[in-house]
């Protein structure tokens, strides 16, 4: 059975092929660009010492990002420490692979005012994943989660 004969498609108006074609498109796209199927979902909690800090964010890069099908995915965490993890086009989870980690203090929602700036209390050695050699891995199959605690 088909949707369309041939018949069908010649009694298309020019403005009705357009349409079809657009519908088409956006079936392509949304099949191709919204494929989850390689994300796990991760989540975690960071840490200072044992005790949650924030707020602030978080972003793996893949250790081998020539070589590997991985991509960057970041995620932020408010005062309870607490992240989830994006990957582009705002999907969430991270694909498997093994990532190089780069944690960032935050300021407050609303950071305008001097009352809503945080001192950060996460080291600033772990704002730059090649000093702090911090690393994870994100595995296939059921959620990951991911906890960080760090040392001054």
């Amino acid at each position: 059975m088909t949707l369309l004969s041939l018949r069908d498609l010649s009694s298309f108006s020019g403005r009705n092929i357009w349409s079809l074609t657009g519908w088409a498109l956006f079936v392509c796209v949304f099949f191709v660009g919204c494929d989850n199927s390689n994300l796990v979902g991760v989540t975690g909690t960071i840490s200072v010492n044992g005790e949650p800090v924030g707020p602030g964010s978080i972003m793996f890069e893949p250790v081998n990002p020539v070589k590997s099908t991985e991509r960057a995915s970041i995620g932020s965490f408010d005062a309870d420490g607490k992240y989830e993890m994006m990957s582009a086009g705002k999907r969430i989870g991270a694909k498997p692979g093994e990532y190089n980690v780069t944690i960032l203090n935050g300021v407050a929602p609303g950071g305008e005012e001097e009352e809503d700036i945080v001192v950060g209390k996460i080291p600033i050695i772990y704002e730059n994943a090649g000093l702090s050699k911090l690393t994870t891995t994100v595995s296939k199959g059921e959620d990951n989660v991911i906890d960080f605690d760090l040392k001054p």
